[in-house]
């Protein structure tokens, strides 16, 4: 994909948040109504009406919690998910957790 060369985020306070004002990591996280973004090439792109967005290094990029899972797995190889269980098993694992160390 050809690369951003600015883009602008709307959040639902009325604020605004663009590449002019800092770098993608440094804008808000909540509250986000669309992204904005030209490339390079002179091409619009509009992200809106998404559970999530993320910055690539190079590109605005938006999901929901489904996508997220997948991207995540594909990016993160490593990423591993938790799981609740009975006391008594949690209970198990801690006392051996104490005779690992």
């Amino acid at each position: 994909m050809v690369a951003a060369s600015k883009w602008k985020i709307w959040y639902d306070d009325g604020s605004t948040f663009s590449s002019d004002d800092g770098s993608p990591e440094e804008a808000p996280v909540d509250g986000i109504l669309a992204i904005l973004e030209k490339l390079t090439n002179n091409t619009i792109l509009n992200h809106h009406g998404n559970e999530f967005y993320y910055w690539s290094g190079e590109n605005w990029y938006a999901g929901n919690q489904a996508s997220l899972e997948r991207w995540m797995r594909v990016e993160l190889p490593a990423l591993k998910f938790g799981r609740w269980t009975k006391s008594s098993i949690w209970k198990e694992v801690i006392a051996e957790s104490v005779e690992w160390q």
